[in-house]
């Protein structure tokens, strides 16, 4: 049993999890003199902030952006740190039907279902994405014209795109009434260039983090807390905070004594984890529109492509390699999961040549996989139809001695890496103000 009290004047606590949220607890509460140990289950650093070395090319396989830089304090530390980031609003965009032929697609129909998402806030009852744009088509596409089935199909498949890649959950699963609830900073959605482990190297700095430390029961007996390890180690302290991911809550991987509060034990169970899927393809050479956004109009499963070339003023010395990336999820990412890479190549070189012919090449592919990594069990959180943004408060809120940070736990910015900043350096604070 290890008992951490280094220094007889001064609280001690274990965060659970190096993340941004449970490191930045971790800095706030040494700073201001708590003696902080960090248990980590994984082998690194960073939680969903990770890189992989991919044919000599770093690719991000947890956060890519940061969603607002005016009063974000992860924009603060990458300009810092001497990272960059540059604007990412999918403009300009190139559109290419079926066939692979160029056009002018209008937003304004998307716009009016957006619109109608709006209304539908204003009902008492709650419904699906899914059930929101079969009401839409009926009512507002059917008898049109000018809205034939093939351009319906093709319309639904950017609404797909639109949400599935944003929230990570199905369409089918997506509340129409709270998915665009959170809070939004200035600043636009932002590419972070040359590492965003930047972030969690700077707000690691000086922490006493114990790696390959899953935990497996937590227990406070109202004048401690203990932590138990998978490998059967104790760990003492005043005050422990949970920063583990909602995936882990909702798994029960770990014990906790006493039990989560009715209130918490539901928003754990109602609140869902994204689906959500990166695919990085690897070209030789770049052949594609000069555009952030390539989207076609196909029922195909890869129909758009996010081109960071076109918002990198130096890519070779941030990619090396011409890059485009797919995203997916919910149903759509299961699909893509149940490929091998070369059946991706193939249908991505497929869906390419349609618009860009013999200049077309294959490229190679590289995945991220938190749907199948045990300590965080998908990407990120979101509100599913019949839950309510106010759970993530239920989650958020300390029962005796123990106290939780995540992005799950600030609801005003959840799925951001500053909402989960700023629910490690809010729980921090929660601690402080017991003292």
């Amino acid at each position: 049993m290890k008992i951490f009290k280094e220094n007889i004047n001064s609280k001690t606590v274990i965060v659970i999890g190096a993340g941004i949220s449970g490191l930045e607890a971790a800095r706030k509460l040494q700073t201001n003199g708590y003696n902080v140990t960090v248990l980590e289950a994984k082998d690194y650093i960073g939680g969903r902030i990770k890189a992989d070395n991919f044919n000599g090319i770093k690719l991000e396989m947890g956060a890519s952006w940061i969603h607002g830089q005016i009063g974000n304090p992860i924009a603060k530390i990458i300009k810092k740190q001497g990272g960059r980031f540059v604007l990412s609003d999918y403009k300009p965009s190139a559109y290419y039907n079926k066939k692979g032929k160029n056009f002018d697609f209008k937003k304004a129909i998307l716009n009016k279902f957006y619109d109608n998402l709006k209304a539908i806030k204003k009902d008492k009852v709650d419904q699906s994405i899914l059930d929101a744009w079969n009401t839409f088509v009926k009512e507002s596409l059917k008898n049109s014209e000018k809205y034939t089935p093939s351009l319906v199909s093709a319309l639904f498949q950017t609404i797909i795109y639109d949400f599935q890649a944003d929230v990570g959950g199905d369409l089918s699963e997506i509340s129409a009434q709270q998915w665009d609830e959170d809070g939004e900073l200035e600043g636009g959605d932002q590419l972070v260039l040359r590492g965003y482990q930047r972030v969690t190297e700077f707000l690691a700095n000086g922490l006493n983090v114990i790696l390959n430390t899953p935990i497996k029961k937590i227990e406070d007996n109202k004048t401690s807390v203990k932590v138990t390890t998978v490998g059967g180690t104790e760990y003492i302290a005043d005050y422990v905070v949970v920063s583990v991911s909602l995936g882990v809550l909702k798994s029960n991987s770990i014990t906790f004594i006493p039990a989560f509060p009715e209130n918490k034990k539901i928003a754990v169970d109602t609140l869902k984890m994204s689906n959500f899927l990166k695919t990085w393809l690897v070209f030789e050479k770049d052949f594609w529109d000069n555009a952030q956004d390539i989207q076609f109009f196909t029922k195909k499963l890869f129909l758009d492509f996010f081109n960071p070339l076109s918002v990198s003023a130096n890519h070779s010395a941030s990619f090396k390699k011409p890059i485009l990336l797919a995203m997916h999820g919910g149903k759509q990412a299961e699909k893509v999961r149940e490929l091998t890479s070369d059946q991706i190549s193939q249908k991505v070189y497929k869906v390419l040549k349609k618009a860009y012919g013999g200049k077309t090449t294959k490229p190679t592919v590289h995945q991220s996989s938190w749907h199948n990594d045990q300590y965080t069990l998908g990407s990120y959180s979101f509100v599913p139809f019949g839950g309510n943004i106010s759970m993530y408060d239920d989650i958020a809120k300390p029962y005796g001695r123990i106290y939780f940070a995540g992005e799950h736990t600030f609801g005003r910015f959840h799925a951001t890496t500053h909402g989960a900043f700023w629910s490690g350096k809010r729980a921090a604070e929660e601690i402080i103000s017991k003292n």
